[in-house]
Formats: C-alpha cells, structure tokens, sequence
C-alpha cells in the first residue's frame, strides 16, 4: 500500500458495455469496496489489538521474573550457591527479554498496523468515478 502515497487520490472504474453503468451497479460496487476495505481495517484493528495484548503479557512475564530474578539474587547473596547464581542471572536476562520485547512493541512494531489502518481509511473515502 505504500504506492499510494499521502496525496489525494480518486478510484476510477473503466466499463466497456454499450451503455454506462447504471445507479443500482454504480451503489452495489461502492458499497461493496468500502466493505471490503472496512473488512480490511477491522482486520488491522484485531492484528494490532492482538500485537498490544501480546506487549502486555511480555510486560507482565518480565517484571515478575525480575521480581523473582531480584529476590533470589538477595537470598543467595554472600553464598557459595554457584548454580543458584548462574540460574538468578539467567532470570535476569529472561526478565530484560521479556520487558525489551514489550518495550519494542510499543515503541516500534505498532506503527505499520496503524499506516495500514489509516490506508484502508484512505480508500474507504476515496472518491470512486464510475465511467
């Protein structure tokens, strides 16, 4: 959809029939295009709503396993536990994962569910010539 571009636009449709279309086929082809692309959009809304959903249980999932990752981290403080250690630390890492894998969702990976969203938009509004 990126052949679009952010400049007005209008949908024209060509017929070759000996006489132009007439007001019930002009109706049902645009009613039917803009529920297509609303069908469209809805589509994007539940991808994008499915996206968000998925950041906050990455959110959720990282700050309790930092939780648990930082409270085992103080139980085994000044212990010779090396196998406790190595698996608070991979916790640790476990936890800022999970909590860069929420944060990128929400800072980056939205941003083409909303461009594509707002494109469908686009050509729901457009003006469609029928010739």
């Amino acid at each position: 959809m990126s052949e679009i571009g952010k400049a007005d636009f209008v949908i024209r449709f060509r017929f070759r029939f000996s006489q132009p279309a007439d007001g019930d086929v002009i109706a049902r082809l645009t009613d039917s295009i803009r529920s297509y692309f609303n069908y469209k959009k809805q589509l994007q809304n539940g991808k994008l709503a499915k996206m968000m959903r998925t950041s906050f249980i990455f959110l959720v999932a990282g700050l309790v396993i930092l939780g648990l990752s930082i409270a085992l981290n103080e139980k085994i403080a000044g212990t010779d536990a090396v196998v406790l250690d190595v698996f608070a630390q991979g916790l640790t890492v476990a936890a800022w994962l999970s909590l860069w894998e929420a944060l990128a969702n929400f800072l980056i990976n939205w941003t083409p569910y909303i461009r594509m969203r707002n494109n469908y938009d686009r050509i729901i509004h457009a003006q469609l010539l029928f010739d």
